[in-house]
């Protein structure tokens, strides 16, 4: 197998240092299992002294409040309703700012709002626009290497920078 890189998504919560890490330890375990199965990876991260260990939680109490917590969003993303004949999920998850307790400061907080409180707010108009331009930008990184996908990726890249140059909520 050629040398290859690994680096951290945007999202990853690790820089890329430890993406070569991960990447070539998940990549031993893909070759030791023919292909990369969830449970192959958690089963090998058992091991304390095994470097994706630690980024797996242990603990069953914790670990059970966090896996029914994703149940409940996949459960959320799961309801759909119909606009305008077009079917999209009920709820959509956006940031909020919400004041604290005892306090003036106010905290980012993540949540669903339903589609009709969603757009009649400007921002969260925008902010869920906003999402939907990045999941695009996304799939263009991902899969620009196609090129069957070549019109797809200009459409994206050409939308991109429409909603660069326009601002999406007036005033």
């Amino acid at each position: 197998m050629p040398k290859v890189t690994y680096y951290a998504a945007a999202s990853a919560g690790f820089d890329d240092a430890k993406a070569e890490i991960y990447g070539k330890r998940l990549q031993g375990i893909h070759e030791l299992e023919n292909g990369l199965p969830a449970a192959a990876v958690v089963e090998y991260a058992r091991d304390k002294k095994d470097p994706l260990h630690p980024l797996f939680e242990w603990n069953d109490t914790k670990a059970g409040e966090l896996y029914r917590r994703n149940q409940a969003r996949l459960l959320i993303r799961s309801i759909e309703l119909e606009i305008k004949g077009i079917r999209v999920r009920a709820f959509e998850n956006v940031v909020l700012s919400v004041q604290q307790k005892d306090s003036d400061e106010l905290k980012p907080v993540r949540l669903y709002l339903d589609q009709a409180t969603v757009h009649k707010d400007p921002d969260l108009h925008e902010q869920t626009l906003r999402k939907a331009l990045g999941a695009l930008v996304h799939f263009r990184k991902r899969y620009s290497y196609m090129k069957e996908l070549g019109p797809v990726i200009k459409a994206i890249e050409q939308l991109e920078l429409e909603m660069e140059l326009v601002p999406l909520v007036a005033g």
